[in-house]
């Protein structure tokens, strides 16, 4: 397939979700959905050989590789949102909370004051910033900053943990190849695939690092569903999609994702035993 028509069509996906769907629904499948399946980019020539092209990361800091799919999963759904949501602008308040966020987004412009020389450009690399960190923050602004709108993003996470069962599967016996099949060389592909057992799953994401963080997320996110469900039915449903999330997650053998993973469920549970004394 065609990396660059799966990402320019990513914007039009984003607009028949948000013209079909509930504005929530539609962002979470935008963002969430493209994480998942879209390629990561635009990788330069030669890059799948250049041992540990680090400056390839999309989501890390602006680098070489300025496409790539964590701008363009959350800018398709400001693109959509825009079009067809936009009066929800309106209810945006922002305060203190808030300025970290924009401090990291613009600091490319800060170092362009103390340097001639910047790479990339600042002003791209701003946009970048913007767009990867910037536009995710502002989407969960605009569509999960209240209680039952927090919980269904947990949902959505708990259900993107599951998607990836086929790499966890196919990946986890037969080595990280699925983005080959359909994309083309990752240049990540070899780079900590060896683990314990098997092969660690890479997906479609940046790199296997990124894979093990995601799915250990998505499994913390699956058992506070499972631990907040009242409903019996619900209650039983969500106990088995958080034994499954969590059985991928111990699958990717990443064992730094796996001790952020157990240390947010420790929270979890020491918060949901705390009883707020009334003085």
């Amino acid at each position: 397939m065609n990396i660059t028509v799966a990402l320019l069509s990513w914007p039009l996906l984003a607009l028949l979700a948000f013209s079909k769907l509930t504005p929530h629904r539609a962002a979470l499948l935008t963002v969430l959905g493209g994480w998942l399946i879209l390629p990561v980019g635009i990788y330069p020539e030669g890059a799948h050989s250049s041992g540990f092209p680090y400056w390839l990361i999309g989501s890390a800091v602006p680098s070489d590789m300025l496409i790539s799919k964590a701008w363009v999963a959350p800018a398709s759904a400001i693109f959509a949102m825009l079009l067809t949501d936009y009066k929800r602008l309106s209810t945006l308040r922002f305060g203190a909370f808030d300025l970290p966020i924009v401090a990291w987004c613009l600091w490319p412009l800060l170092q362009a004051m103390a340097t001639t020389v910047s790479r990339p450009d600042s002003l791209l690399a701003t946009a970048y910033l913007i767009g990867v960190w910037g536009f995710p923050w502002l989407l969960g602004r605009l569509y999960f900053s209240q209680p039952e709108e927090q919980r269904f993003l947990l949902l959505g996470l708990a259900w993107s943990g599951l998607a990836c069962l086929p790499f966890a599967v196919w990946e986890g016996f037969f080595g990280p190849d699925l983005y080959a099949l359909l994309y083309e060389t990752h240049p990540f592909a070899t780079d900590g695939i060896d683990r314990y057992i098997g092969w660690r799953p890479i997906g479609f994401f940046e790199n296997g690092n990124q894979y093990g963080i995601w799915v250990c997320l998505c499994a913390l996110a699956a058992l506070w569903m499972w631990r907040a469900v009242a409903a019996p039915a619900g209650l039983a449903q969500w106990k088995w999609g958080a034994v499954l999330a969590l059985a991928i997650a111990l699958a990717s053998q990443s064992v730094g994702a796996i001790l952020l993973l157990a240390f947010g469920y420790g929270g979890m549970e020491l918060v949901a035993r705390i009883r707020v004394k009334r003085f």
